[in-house]
């Protein structure tokens, strides 16, 4: 497997948190954490 099962978990994890304290909206947060940990960008870099 080329990615731990551990990696998976922590955007997750940060999304839950917003979730938790009411700090933003469900796809605004998704957005936020795949920005900040530059998740996609190599998938989408051309």
């Amino acid at each position: 497997q080329a990615v731990h099962q551990e990696s998976d978990v922590v955007p997750e994890n940060i999304d839950a948190m917003r979730s938790m304290f009411q700090l933003d909206e469900k796809e605004e947060s998704i957005d936020k954490t795949d920005k900040s940990l530059r998740i996609g960008e190599l998938a989408y870099a051309r």
